[in-house]
Formats: structure tokens, C-alpha cells, sequence
């Protein structure tokens, strides 16, 4: 492609530039982790909403965070998802994210609490690096119970989040 510059010098002139024009660049590239920042978020009925900021696959583990927005109260997804039994689905593959897939990392999941904001980031010890493309990842969310309650959990929706990893 060819098109016209100003002159640097700034003496109103302008130059043509003729092909050939070469861009030389790379791309960033990891071979042992993706990445994907999907900024896509998932709402209930009670009007919270979550976001998927980002999501980091490597050899050993995935890491999945996302930040709620409560703003009429106090955020609270930790106690949300309780025991996590959601699904992961990567194209055919279908991840059951229950104890045994996330291993110990669900019950020390790290929360950044204020106010009516919460970050917390959900660690899968299943190996997920050699898949990208689509995937959706199904959480249930349930009433948090706080200890000596005695009452049972009840359903408040599902999030749901589509988004790829390269």
C-alpha cells in the first residue's frame, strides 16, 4: 500500500510512500500458559452481578477470577458458591468442578472483600492447558449460611459465563 506523510522538517509538504512497507512485530507468546481476560459477566435475579476478568491456564492449574457487584449491599460470592459444584465445558470436554477436581484450592480461595465489591479467584487442579477455543463455565450459586444457622441452603441462580481462551 502506498500513502502520503508529512514532511518532519514541517514545511508543509507532504512525501509519498511507495511499497514495499514492512511492519516487523511479534506477538507474545507462552508456550506452558494461556491467557484470556474475558470481561464478561453473569447476573441473577436478585440483581448481582459477576464478572469473569480473567482466567490463566497452566501445567499444574487453572485460575479463574472474578469480581461481584453488589451494590445495594455487601458482596458475598465466596459464601455464594459454597460448595462448588459447577461444570467447565472446553468444546466436547465437560470438567465437573466439584471437591475432588478443584482440589484444596476452592476452600482457600483468596477473597478481596470491600463494601459491595468482592474478587475472588478459584484455583482448578484439573489439567487444562491443551485446551482453548470456547468455553462456558456453569456455576450454582446458593444462599450463604453463616455457622450455627441452622438452616439448609436454597438455590439463587446459576452464572453463567461463555468466553474463549487462545
Amino acid at each position: 500500500f502506498g500513502f502520503a506523510i508529512p514532511d518532519p522538517a514541517h514545511t508543509g509538504k507532504n512525501f509519498a510512500v511507495t511499497p514495499p512497507i514492512i511492519l516487523n512485530f511479534s506477538l507474545p507468546f507462552h508456550a506452558e500458559e494461556r491467557v484470556a481476560n474475558p470481561q464478561v459477566s453473569s447476573s441473577i435475579a436478585s440483581g448481582e452481578k459477576v464478572t469473569l476478568e480473567h482466567v490463566l491456564v497452566t501445567q499444574s492449574e487453572t485460575v479463574l477470577t472474578m469480581r461481584d457487584e453488589n451494590p445495594n449491599g455487601t458482596a458475598d460470592l465466596g459464601g455464594e458458591l459454597g460448595s462448588i459444584s459447577g461444570t467447565l465445558t472446553i468444546g466436547t470436554t465437560k470438567v465437573s468442578l466439584d471437591q475432588v477436581a478443584l482440589g484444596a484450592g476452592v476452600v482457600g480461595s483468596k477473597q478481596s472483600l470491600g463494601g459491595p465489591q468482592e474478587t475472588i479467584k478459584i484455583y482448578l487442579s484439573t489439567r487444562l492447558l491443551d485446551q482453548h477455543g470456547a468455553w462456558v463455565l456453569k456455576l450454582p450459586l446458593q444462599t450463604p449460611i453463616t455457622e450455627g444457622q441452622g438452616v439448609h441452603p436454597k438455590s439463587i441462580g446459576t452464572l453463567v459465563f461463555h468466553f474463549m481462551v487462545p
